[in-house]
C-alpha cells in the first residue's frame, strides 16, 4: 500500500502516512497498488491498471445529541368564592319582592339592633361640680346632654364680655351664673335626675 498523497509506502499498523501525515486513503497524485503517479482525474492506474475509483474517506465529526428539556407544569390553585349571604325575605302574597322595600327595612333594623351599644350613665356628682366651677360657660349641661341649654348660656357669657365696656355687661354676665347655681341646687336636690337621653343619673 502507498500514500495517495505522496506515493510513500505505508505502514500497516498507522492510519497516517509518516512523511506527509495524511491519512490513508487521501489524496488523487499516486496509486494505492503501486506507488506510481496518476492524473489527479484518473479512473485507473495506467502501470498497474487497479481502479481509483474509490471515494475519498471523509473524516466523519462527532454527532452530538442535543438534550432534551422539558417544561415543568404548574397546577394553578382555585379558590371556591364563598356564597353571599342574602337577608331574609318576606314569602307571603301580599309582601314585597326579594329586592322590596320591606325585606330592606327589616334587614336594617335587625343590623341596628346588634350593632347598638348601651349607653353611660352620666355621674350627678360630677355635673355638680361643673355646675360649680364652670357653670356660667354652660360645661355642666354639656356634659349633661342638654345642649341647647349649654348653648345660650355660653353665648350669654360671651356676649356680656364685650358689654361691659358701655356698663351693661356687668349685669348680663351673672345670668348664666345665676342659672347654672339654680341648676346646681336641682341636682342636688334631685329633680334633675335624668341626662339628655333620658338614661337615670348615676349617684
Amino acid at each position: 500500500m502507498y500514500c495517495r498523497n505522496c506515493g510513500s509506502p505505508l505502514n500497516p499498523n498507522l492510519w497516517v502516512c509518516e512523511r506527509c501525515s495524511a491519512e490513508n486513503g487521501f489524496g488523487n497524485q499516486f496509486c494505492p497498488n503501486c506507488g506510481n503517479a496518476v492524473l489527479p482525474d484518473a479512473v485507473t492506474c495506467t502501470t498497474c491498471g487497479c481502479s481509483l475509483a474509490k471515494t475519498q474517506p471523509q473524516p466523519q465529526q462527532p454527532q452530538y445529541q442535543q438534550a432534551q428539556y422539558q417544561q415543568p407544569q404548574y397546577q394553578q390553585t382555585q379558590y371556591q368564592q364563598r356564597p353571599q349571604v342574602m337577608p331574609p325575605q318576606p314569602t307571603n302574597q301580599n309582601g314585597y319582592n326579594q329586592y322590596g322595600n320591606h325585606a330592606n327595612q327589616q334587614y336594617t333594623a335587625r343590623h341596628q339592633q346588634m350593632n347598638a351599644r348601651p349607653l353611660p350613665q352620666i355621674s350627678s356628682i360630677a355635673a355638680v361640680l361643673l355646675a360649680l366651677f364652670l357653670g356660667g360657660l354652660g360645661v355642666h349641661n354639656f356634659y349633661l346632654g342638654y345642649t341647647n341649654r349649654g348653648i345660650i348660656q355660653l353665648v350669654i357669657y360671651l356676649v356680656s364680655i364685650p358689654l361691659m365696656f358701655i356698663g351693661i355687661g356687668f349685669f348680663t354676665i351673672f345670668i348664666p351664673g345665676t342659672w347654672a347655681f339654680v341648676e346646681m341646687i336641682l341636682l342636688l336636690a334631685g329633680n334633675i335626675n335624668t341626662d339628655g337621653n333620658g338614661l337615670p343619673l348615676k349617684e
